[in-house]
């Protein structure tokens, strides 16, 4: 099984109100959503986020087809 394709896509999602941290005021949530396909037909997603929707570490995402 080898990759055959990857596409990327840069995810921006604003905030309702600011996220306030003790050293950041964060407006934004930003992430990038990979999509890797193999020459057999599999997929898998990757959702990585900068920071997780609580303000506290990255957060990750998987899922596979």
């Amino acid at each position: 099984m080898k990759v055959a394709q990857i596409e990327t896509t840069v995810l921006e999602m604003p905030y309702t109100k600011p996220l306030v941290t003790a050293t950041n005021n964060f407006t934004v949530a930003c992430g990038v959503l990979a999509k890797v396909v193999t020459d057999t037909g599999m997929e898998g997603l990757r959702l990585r986020r900068s920071f997780s929707a609580d303000g506290r570490n990255a957060g990750n995402r998987t899922a596979l087809d």
